[in-house]
C-alpha cells in the first residue's frame, strides 16, 4: 500500500483527508420465486380407504391432494382430488378442486387450520378442522398419490 502524503512534519507524515466511506452491513436479500413447480408426491401408493390430514404455510398458494398417476408436473391441473389454498388480496382463502376445476367458490379460511382429505368405500370428503367442507360427486376406487404443488418460495406443507 502506497500512502500519498504531503511532507514529513516533526516526524510525522502529512497526508491530505480523506472522505469518508460508509460501510453496509452484511445482508440476505430474498427474492420470492414464483410459479407452479415445486412440490413432491408420496413414497407410497396409498390403496383402499385412505386418509391425509395436513396444515400449510402459504405466503402464495398451495394445491394438496390425491392424484392417480406419478407426475413431476406440480400443477393442481394435475391433481384429481385436492384442496387450493391461497392468499388472495392478502385475504387466505381455499376451494375444492377436482381435476382442475373449482368445486364452489373460495371461502376464507385461517392459518393454522387443519385439512383432511378422505376416501371410504370410494367416496373423497374433504374437512376443515374436523368438519366437512365438500363430498366429491366422482366416485375414487384407483390407487392414489399424495401430492403438493406448490406456488411461491417459503410456502410449505406440514
Amino acid at each position: 500500500m502506497t500512502i500519498d502524503c504531503a511532507e514529513l512534519l516533526n516526524g510525522c507524515f502529512v497526508c491530505p483527508a480523506l472522505p469518508a466511506v460508509a460501510s453496509t452491513p452484511q445482508q440476505i436479500i430474498y427474492s420470492p420465486v414464483n410459479g407452479w413447480g415445486g412440490g413432491g408426491n408420496s413414497e407410497a401408493v396409498l390403496d383402499g380407504d385412505l386418509h391425509v390430514v395436513f396444515q400449510v404455510t402459504c405466503l402464495g398458494a398451495v394445491c394438496v391432494g390425491l392424484r392417480s398417476v406419478e407426475d413431476k408436473n406440480y400443477v393442481p391441473v394435475a391433481v384429481d382430488y385436492a384442496l387450493l389454498i391461497q392468499f388472495t388480496a392478502g385475504v387466505l382463502t381455499f376451494v375444492v378442486l377436482e381435476s382442475g376445476r373449482a368445486q364452489g367458490s373460495p371461502t376464507n379460511c385461517a392459518a393454522g387450520d387443519t385439512w383432511e382429505i378422505r376416501r371410504v368405500n370410494g367416496a373423497v370428503t374433504y374437512l376443515r378442522n374436523n368438519s366437512v367442507v365438500h363430498t366429491s360427486t366422482v366416485s375414487s376406487e384407483a390407487p392414489l398419490l399424495a401430492t403438493a404443488c406448490l406456488y411461491t418460495s417459503g410456502d410449505a406443507v406440514l
